[in-house]
């Protein structure tokens, strides 16, 4: 089936060129020239690791390096992202990847960007590799920076970082500043020599750094004994040596320095909150104000600082603090951006909740959010309004980033934003419900029980909201998704009626959601059998699609003409149209699946079995690759089953008998452990083919009694398949007149629905009852005419299997009209003849 979403641009928010400044680098008072030497030395490797607890000095050292390359006439394309707790969405992180590595060359990653914009994206996978191809293209060494990497806990992102790693350029050099060891392939990194490493123990403060620091840090000189006691009580710990510069700065003499050591005890977190607060309480009151009211901004800047502090000083506020070096670092060289460091940041909000109070602070988010919202900061506007716990008017920010058509691709970051809404809030948004759904569709498996549930509960809502207002066009488009999601979930019936009833009550100035419902409509028309009603709905759900731009739609609905021209007998036309599917989904190997498995069947229906193999194995492959992005049940559902049903056909057509029963065998569990009965029946009529064709008939019988057990299968198609395989079993009992009675009805309604594929298939079934029942002119002549009809498109297999069946018997005479031409291409009588001979009463 289609994607729900349209191809067009996404309402994609700006992303925060902020995050992708390189922090510039203060003076040092102590230049660590052995640990520069050994980044330097790290650029052989494919990784450097910078992994140590907050406040051991990674990124200033980063940074200083950095600088300290360019002074040297050595300097390095340098691409940072600053990543935040907000990047767990796969689809937002690699778009800042992207971004930030514009610094290489303008346009880099281009294609990629446009893969991860499209409404129904390609896996991750398949993006990194476009843009790891166009790293490859850099003539000159580069260094992507990720500070901050702790924040990740994506197993996706993870995932998708370790092939990155392992499919980098060697142009190209990852420095990764972590809190703790990321979960990627480390071990086998290490093992592989790509890997330079620098932990705590490589960066803290030996003891002459220490003295180095202090000496020139504070305001009087200290002993030997003091500074070596500093260094043991504080571990070589940068920033805790730094906020003790600070809160002795303006004291005259050391007594306040033994007061403070009595006290200075305990993990780095006790130290760090004890020091903030003693240098909090050292500054100016004005000062301490702005330090409390700001310290939950991940970003400043004078502006954004004046709308939350009520004040307008923030511009002056925060070069002062520049200048005392307050923790505040500079994110471009204009002085208008600057960020706190990551560890004062989160013990100045400690302090704030404490003076200030939950209330206060949600007054000074709504105040940011307000702020982020009118500069078209929308995201943030979002993330600073959920933390106000203004929930109405973060449901009104979301529903804007959204759009009417769920066209943003960070599903995940929606997700996240939507479950912290309450549900008294969320019923009044009917549109951020659907767009819910629709969001928990495309992260879940589509096909698993549990998503139709999950999936429910805002449908729900919005159903209520809509049925209050007498919103008919809103209740036609949720009809219509639910009608695509019990698809995937294989209840058909359920979403061929809901398909109905969408297009009852949509409007006329809707156009996506109708293409859905008539491409629906038609796959309904295409298992009644009515091959005409189902074409002309298939083209009218194309031409929606295309008028909107959704290639995805359009697919779909080629794919299902392509399955319309095969059932009518035009074989080469449904070859065309997979050919030029394939082609059309280069970057999505689902759909590039799909049609593998239209080719496959139609190569073993034209005799290349080598050729049919080749497909549907790459089909399945392609299934296998791809679970992740799809899900299992959805990969097993429309990949995985109807691709190892054409699979046994082959193996048998080849000789595995054996294997071909095994693989059959197999699905008749899949299918019925996951209670997909349509597929069910589906698989156990294959199997049923399959006994028939090595003359198991008492398995046959016992497949006959079960599908009257099961009762009439509401889709014709699979009715007529389960009719033609008693057809088979009777004149294998030699009831042939039973068999022709059964035939003719179903060739005068195939013929009346122009089911060509059907026709001929109840012709030569028709024959060999003729045969059976000696009267073998009747015989000869419905085979010729049925030779006739399939000479044009290449039949093969449709004769072969039936005939291969029954090579020896009366039936054999039947194979001698076949010399020279369907047989010859075959390899003759003796092709045939290798198969057992079915019973001939």
């Amino acid at each position: 089936m289609e994607e729900i979403q349209q191809t067009r641009p996404p309402d994609r928010y700006e992303l925060l060129s902020t995050k992708l400044a390189l922090p510039r680098p203060r003076p040092s008072l102590v230049l660590r020239e052995p640990l520069l030497a050994r980044l330097d030395e790290a650029l052989e490797y494919k990784l450097t690791l910078l992994s140590a607890p907050a406040g051991f000095g990674k990124t200033t050292l980063v940074s200083e390096w950095i600088a300290t390359r360019g002074e040297r006439q050595d300097p390095l394309p340098v691409a940072w992202l600053s990543l935040d707790a907000g990047d767990n969405d796969p689809v937002r992180f690699w778009r800042y990847v992207i971004a930030a590595c514009q610094a290489f060359q303008t346009g880099i990653g281009k294609s990629a960007l446009v893969l991860l914009h499209t409404p129904r994206r390609p896996s991750l996978e398949t993006v990194l590799t476009t843009f790891i191809n166009e790293l490859a293209q850099l003539a000159h060494k580069c260094v992507l920076v990720l500070e901050d990497y702790h924040v990740i806990t994506s197993s996706q992102i993870h995932e998708t970082m370790a092939y990155l790693v392992d499919h980098l350029p060697a142009t190209v050099h990852l420095l990764i500043l972590t809190r703790s060891d990321p979960p990627l392939p480390l071990a086998r990194l290490r093992a592989h020599g790509d890997l330079y490493e620098l932990h705590a123990a490589d960066l803290r403060f030996s003891l002459a750094e220490t003295e180095i620091f202090l000496r020139q840090a504070l305001p009087f000189p200290l002993s030997a004994e003091a500074i070596t006691r500093l260094k043991a009580r504080t571990e070589g710990w940068v920033t805790g040596l730094r906020l003790l510069a600070l809160a002795l700065q303006g004291r005259e003499d050391t007594w306040d320095l033994e007061h403070m050591l009595g006290t200075f005890t305990g993990s780095h977190r006790h130290i760090l909150e004890y020091l903030v607060a003693d240098v909090l309480s050292s500054q100016p009151e004005r000062l301490q104000e702005f330090l409390l009211q700001t310290a939950f901004l991940n970003r400043l800047t004078g502006s954004l600082c004046d709308a939350v502090t009520g004040r307008n000083d923030g511009e002056h506020m925060l070069e002062q603090m520049e200048r005392a070096n307050l923790f505040l670092i500079p994110l471009d060289d204009m002085g208008q951006w600057y960020r706190y460091h990551a560890l004062f940041a989160e013990a100045m909000q400690h302090e704030a909740r404490r003076r200030l109070g939950e209330d206060y602070l949600r007054t000074l988010y709504d105040k940011a959010s307000h702020w982020y919202e009118e500069h078209g900061l929308l995201a943030e506007a979002v993330e600073v309004a959920l933390s106000a716990r203004d929930f109405t008017r973060a449901a009104m920010l979301i529903e804007s980033i959204v759009g009417p058509y769920n066209t943003i691709n960070e599903l995940h970051t929606l997700l996240r934003w939507i479950e912290q809404l309450p549900e008294e809030v969320l019923q009044e948004h009917p549109e951020l419900c659907l767009s819910y759904a629709i969001a928990l569709l495309f992260t879940l498996d589509r096909s698993a029980p549990v998503t139709m549930s999950l999936i429910q509960v805002p449908l729900k809502m919005a159903e209520r909201y809509w049925q209050a207002e007498g919103n008919r066009p809103k209740l036609g488009e949720l009809l219509s998704f639910r009608s695509q999601v019990a698809w995937w979930q294989g209840d058909l019936s359920q979403a061929f009626a809901d398909a109905r009833q969408a297009l009852e009550l949509s409007s006329e100035q809707e156009t996506l959601w109708p293409g859905s419902s008539i491409l629906t409509v038609g796959m309904e028309e295409l298992l009644a059998g009515k091959l005409d009603t189902a074409r002309q709905a298939v083209l009218e759900a194309r031409v929606r699609f295309e008028a909107i731009g959704n290639a995805y739609g359009t697919r779909a609905a080629t794919h299902v003409l392509g399955e319309v021209s095969s059932r009518q007998g035009e074989l080469h036309v449904a070859a065309r149209i997979f050919r030029q599917e394939i082609a059309e989904a280069a970057e999505d190997p689902i759909d590039m699946a799909n049609a593998l498995i239209g080719l496959a069947a139609l190569s073993y229906e034209w005799n290349e079995l080598q050729k049919a193999e080749q497909e549907v194995s790459q089909a399945l492959d392609l299934g296998k690759h791809h679970v992740d992005e799809v899900g299992k049940y959805h990969a097993e559902q429309f990949i995985q089953i109807p691709g190892s049903l054409v699979l046994a056909r082959v193996l048998n057509a080849r000789g595995q008998t054996v294997q071909a029963q095994r693989l059959l065998q197999e699905l008749v569990v899949l299918t019925q452990e996951h209670r997909w009965p349509y597929l069910h029946r589906e698989v156990l009529a294959e199997q049923a083919r399959l006994s028939l064709m090595v003359s198991d008939l008492v398995t046959v019988q016992r497949w006959s009694a079960t599908i009257t057990q099961l009762g009439e299968d509401f889709r014709l198609v699979q009715r007529e398949r389960e009719a033609l395989i008693v057809a088979r079993l009777l004149i294998a009992q030699g009831e042939a007149t039973a068999a022709l009675l059964l035939l003719e009805r179903w060739q005068a309604e195939a013929h009346a629905q122009r089911r060509t594929q059907s026709e001929l298939e109840i012709q030569v079934l028709t024959a060999l009852a003729h045969s059976t029942h000696k009267n073998l002119p009747q015989a000869k002549e419905t085979l010729r005419e049925a030779l006739v009809l399939a000479q044009a498109e290449g039949y093969q297999r449709l004769f072969l299997d039936d005939f291969a069946r029954c090579a020896r018997g009366a039936a054999g005479y039947l194979c001698t009209e076949l010399t020279g031409g369907l047989c010859s291409t075959a390899g003759g009588t003796g092709y045939l003849s290798s198969y057992r001979p079915c019973a001939t009463g």
